[in-house]
């Protein structure tokens, strides 16, 4: 039998060695707080299950890889999907959260399009290029009796949206020169 260090420490209930707590996973439920065999003799014996199981179930096991495969293939040709039309994901997720506020999801990227065009990919406040990165803002924010309707929005910057919040129209131009 080998000698027992002392400090902080136990012997794992595995392989019979001491070993620091760093090497032990945490249980609350033990007067330690921490479980009784270490991470690695854990591991093995979670590795041996899983093969033990493979071996005793291979067919229903190859039945679960073919599905498993089909929903990775199909999540990836989603993924890839989304990265060429990001813009028409990130419109459709804006329109998403403005139907919760009453707006038909549809009409709002149709119109956030128009917008784009109207403005010519400029940000109202401050002209600067926002092709691709814009905020949908309420002219006359909600918090102050603004509706959600397709007249009362237009396309900011992420800076000006931010520096506007619920301020009325008139005070966020005044406070950036534009109005007397």
């Amino acid at each position: 039998m080998q000698a027992i260090p002392q400090g902080d420490g136990r012997v794992c209930s595995k392989c019979s060695q001491w070993k620091p707590f760093t090497e032990f996973g945490k249980r609350s439920n033990r007067p330690s707080g921490h479980k009784s065999e270490c991470r690695v003799c854990e591991k093995k014996n979670a590795w041996g299950f899983t093969k033990a199981w493979r071996e005793k179930n291979a067919d229903r096991y190859a039945a679960t890889k073919r599905a498993w495969s089909r929903t990775e293939q199909a999540k990836a040709t989603a993924a890839a999907w989304i990265d060429r039309n990001r813009d028409a994901v990130n419109l459709y997720n804006r329109a998403k959260r403005k139907l919760a506020v009453g707006i038909q999801a549809k009409a709002i990227v149709e119109h956030v399009q128009k917008l784009l065009e109207k403005q010519k990919g400029k940000c109202v406040v401050c002209l600067v290029d926002i092709v691709g990165a814009y905020h949908i803002d309420h002219i006359v924010p909600l918090k102050t009796g603004g509706r959600s309707e397709i007249g009362n929005l237009q396309l900011l910057c992420q800076s000006c949206n931010c520096s506007k919040g619920a301020k009325h129209p008139i005070d966020f131009m005044q406070s950036r020169g534009f109005l007397l």
